[in-house]
């Protein structure tokens, strides 16, 4: 199992600006979940998304590059593929439409 993780006041930020929410909705929800530090502990690998796209794409190299060594985790491979498949994808999208 892995999360993603961002620093608390960046996590707020997001999803006020995604869902439209006020602060105050926006800390409702998020006290709503289970403590990131309780998350954390509980997963097999951390990803931290407070930083930049080309940092998050670097944590999720350094994670598929462990789990090729080991057979043992196909299946968290193919997941952890398939986001930096996302992430790549939609760096070149960002790119794109501030590049045309």
């Amino acid at each position: 199992m892995y999360f993603v993780c961002s620093e608390k006041d960046l996590e707020l930020q997001r999803l006020m600006d995604r869902n439209k929410l006020s602060e105050k909705e926006a800390l409702v929800r998020i006290e709503a979940q289970m403590p990131i530090e309780k998350k954390c502990a509980q997963a097999h690998f951390v990803i931290d998304n407070s930083s930049t796209i080309e940092d998050t794409r670097e944590q999720l190299i350094e994670i598929y590059s462990d789990l090729r060594k080991s057979n043992a985790h196909w299946k968290i491979r193919a997941i952890v593929g398939a986001v930096l498949t996302l992430v790549s994808g939609g760096l070149y999208v960002v790119l794109k439409s501030t590049l045309f």
